[in-house]
């Protein structure tokens, strides 16, 4: 699971698994799960504060070519 609290500017999340498109503001969470493929975009200044569960270890890939 990943959550994230948008605590300044405003962001454009989407799903590309399912063309899901979500817009955040200042203020906003989102949660996201079920490991899908997602992309997160800055529209303005943004700072967010981000969740994993269970932690990250180094090894996460997450770019779309599998580098990291």
């Amino acid at each position: 699971m990943e959550v994230c609290y948008c605590i300044v500017g405003a962001e454009t999340l989407e799903e590309l698994e399912i063309g899901r498109i979500q817009c955040t503001k200042t203020e906003t969470l989102h949660a996201m799960n079920d490991h899908r493929c997602h992309c997160i975009r800055a529209n303005s200044g943004m700072r967010v504060i981000c969740t994993l569960l269970p932690a990250l270890t180094g090894g996460e890939v997450h770019c779309a070519d599998n580098s990291r």
